[in-house]
This record gives C-alpha cells, structure tokens and sequence, in this order.
C-alpha cells in the first residue's frame, strides 16, 4: 500500500513502512469473523425462541447480547493502556519514517501537497490502530476470562510489542515475502492469529507468578497514554481531510 499526493512522483510511505500492516489485517478478519459470529449467534437465539418474532424477545435478545459483549469484553481501565501502547508505537514509528523522507519531498512536493500527504498517513495510523487492538479485544470472546479478559491490559501491552517486533521482522524481510506465492502471504496474517492464543495462556501464568510485572508494565502503559491525547487528535484530523478531499 502507498500514499500518494497529488503530483508527488513516486514517493511515499510503502507497505513496508507500516509497524502493524501485517496484524492490521489480521485484526480486519478476526472482527469480521466475530461480527459474523455475533450476528449468527442473535439470529439463531431469536429463532430458536420463537416462531414469529415478537418485540418482548427481541428486547430480551438485545438486552443478552449487550451482556454478553460487557462479560467478554475488557473493561475501560484495562482497554485503554492496551489502545495508548498500540496507537504509541504505531504513530511514532510512522512519524519517524514520515520525517525521514520529507527533505525528498519538498524538491517536487508543495507544502500543501505533504500536509495532505501526511494527513493521509496519520488517518491511516489511527486506523491501523485501531484494527491492531480489535485484534487482540476479540481474543476475549474465545479465550477463558482467566488466560486473557482477567489481565488484559499486562498482557495486551506486551501482545503489543510482540507484534510490532514481529512487523518489523518482516520488514527487514520484505524482498523475500514479495517473492512469495499468495498461498504463502495469506498464511502470515493466519499464523499471526492462531500465535495469539497459546501465547496469551503463557502470558497469563507467567504474570501470575510476577504480579510487580503487571503493575509495572500497567504503569508504563498509564504514562504513555499522555502521547494519546496528541496522537488521537492528529488521526482523526487525517480522517477529516481525507473525506474532505473525497468530496472535492
């Protein structure tokens, strides 16, 4: 994937260049593949209730399916130093390469041109993170509460870091993953998402034993989420240009 300006030739931030490309969409198909999944399970729990559907069941459907997701799902205060972490390295790594590559730009780039380049790539950071913590919340509706939902945000910030090291990995691997079959590429994301699960167990027993680990690694995360309230702003001000130049 590429960003392009208007005029801007041939430069831009590559596939490559993005920390969490590869779990970006493995996050897009595990939340398409629960969202199917909760679909299919109100669905069914209407059906099997009733033959002609009736508004009491419906009620009594919407009301289990709003438990269901506040049982499964982690709460505000272990979700957000999950979401801080992913949006940090994700907006730093992507700012850092953004930076780097601006003293090429401005030889046949406008000004105006790389402002809306760069809203382009911040809009997409913000999404890319975004899709990176779906990724790892929707591990709390397969996994039991106590390899994953109980300590959620030890575990997710360092599920976090393991994904970025994974990306930058392949990264330094690029030249040989494009010289693959598409059997071969479809596998990466798969494999990225089959990992999580036994790694999420040794997590939890390991943490378990290091409860001082935890917090510390919660009280990283609590500090880190100061960069948040920049980067956020600055992704959803991407967005908005995006949309505005898709109405011009």
């Amino acid at each position: 994937m590429r960003f392009h300006a208007a005029g801007s030739g041939d430069t831009s931030l590559s596939f490559r260049d993005r920390p969490f490309a590869t779990p970006a969409i493995a996050g897009c198909l595990s939340a398409a593949i629960l969202g199917v999944w909760l679909l299919a399970r109100n669905i069914s729990g209407i059906m099997s209730d009733c033959t002609f559907p009736r508004r009491q069941n419906n009620d009594e459907e919407i009301f289990s399916l709003r438990s269901t997701l506040r049982n499964r799902l982690p709460d505000r205060r272990q979700f957000i130093p999950v979401l801080s972490t992913v949006v940090f390295i994700v907006f730093t790594w992507t700012i850092y390469h953004a930076l780097y590559q601006i003293p090429g730009w401005l030889y046949y780039i406008t000004l105006p041109g790389i402002l809306s380049l760069l809203a382009y790539i911040l809009g997409f950071a913000l999404f890319e993170s975004l899709m990176v913590t779906a990724l790892l919340a929707a591990y709390c509706f397969i996994l039991p509460s106590r390899w994953f939902k109980d300590n959620f945000a030890a575990q997710g910030i360092i599920l976090s870091v393991l994904l970025a090291l994974t990306a930058i990995l392949l990264r330094t691997s690029f030249d040989k993953i494009q010289r693959l079959e598409n059997w071969q590429l479809a596998a990466i994301p798969l494999a990225i998402v089959l990992g999580i699960a036994p790694l999420a167990y040794l997590l939890s027993r390991l943490l378990a034993h290091f409860p001082k680990l935890t917090h510390g690694l919660e009280l990283i995360a609590n500090r880190i989420t100061i960069f948040s309230y920049l980067y956020i702003p600055l992704g959803i001000i991407g967005w908005l240009v995006v949309f505005v130049r898709n109405l011009t």
